[in-house]
């Protein structure tokens, strides 16, 4: 997301809204009253408004690393982190299970699967494969071309 963003309580949902500057047009004040109780963290409304609200499939895992730690391996704009007992339970959104899969098999430290159980079972079928396709040894010439089995 580029831009700048703003939040807003929006009265209707009883709930707070994140918007993009750049797109807010015909703007008007309607005078509606309303007290703010619990202001939400700016940043993590945003981190979540951008890594879950416009993704289909959705995740939640657990990073054995400290918050702080995790932000570098999965930044707050890819997910919502929480921390847990010095891990990190991590919220991440995906067009497809099939992404979230690639994705999370490149992340390391491995983290675990908490939900949903499908992507859990993904995932170990794509270690698999991986480890069939890559246990057989092989010699490769200097050309680049198969010797033996």
């Amino acid at each position: 997301m580029s831009g700048i963003a703003a939040d807003a309580r929006d009265v209707d949902r009883r709930d707070w809204r994140t918007f993009r500057i750049d797109r807010l047009t015909g703007l008007e004040t309607v005078g509606t009253p309303f007290e703010i109780h619990e202001r939400p963290d700016p940043v993590a409304l945003l981190a979540e408004g951008i890594a879950l609200s416009s993704f289909p499939f959705r995740a939640r895992v657990r990073i054995p690393l400290p918050v702080e730690e995790a932000t570098k391996v999965i930044p707050r704009t890819f997910a919502v982190l929480e921390g847990e007992d010095g891990h990190t339970i991590a919220d991440i959104g995906s067009v497809s299970i099939e992404r979230m899969v690639s994705y999370l098999a490149g992340v390391n430290p491995p983290c675990e699967v908490l939900d949903p159980p499908e992507l859990r079972r993904a995932l170990l079928l794509h270690a698999r494969s991986l480890e069939a396709a890559n246990s057989r040894k092989r010699e490769v010439s200097r050309t680049g071309r198969k010797r033996g089995a």
